[in-house]
Parts: C-alpha cells; sequence; structure tokens
C-alpha cells in the first residue's frame, strides 16, 4: 500500500519535470562514414519523462580526409559478399 502510493506520487513528480538536453561536443567520424558522404556533428543528450535519447546530426563531406580507406572500403562493400560466398 505504502509502495502503491508513493509510486503514484513518484509518478506525478516525473511527468511535472521539464525534459532536460546536454549538448556535446562533436563525435569523432569513423573514416568509412566519410566515404559515405557525411560526417557526424551535434551530439546531444535528452532527458525525457520515462528514458534517455541519444541523437547527432551531420553534415555533407565532399571530399573524404583519406581516399585510400575509402578505396579499401568500397571494394570492401562490392566484393565482400562474393568473397565469403566462394569461401563457403
Amino acid at each position: 500500500m505504502v509502495q502503491s502510493t508513493f509510486n503514484v506520487y513518484f509518478e506525478k513528480l516525473i511527468k511535472q519535470l521539464p525534459a532536460l538536453r546536454y549538448p556535446l561536443t562533436n563525435p569523432p567520424t569513423p573514416k568509412e562514414l566519410e566515404c559515405l558522404g557525411f560526417k557526424l556533428t551535434k551530439a546531444n543528450i535528452e532527458f525525457r519523462k520515462r528514458y534517455m535519447e541519444f541523437s547527432w546530426g551531420y553534415r555533407m563531406v565532399k571530399e573524404p580526409s583519406n581516399p585510400e580507406i575509402c578505396e579499401m572500403f568500397t571494394n570492401f562493400l562490392r566484393n565482400g559478399p562474393a568473397e565469403i560466398i566462394d569461401k563457403t
């Protein structure tokens, strides 16, 4: 009985709290994502009523910072499934 009463009041308290937002520094972007044409920016953590939400923005990249990695990555994406099938 005491626990259920506490839970009711605790739920009312949580509903009245505003959502909190904490901006973070930009996360390091893997070089493979730059090959696909975007880079991570604007990392945020938002505390909502019953959950926590992570989110990231992105910006477009015209030139990847390391073209050699992009070459290996795109070759793996093209030929990787065929090589796996050949090995099995």
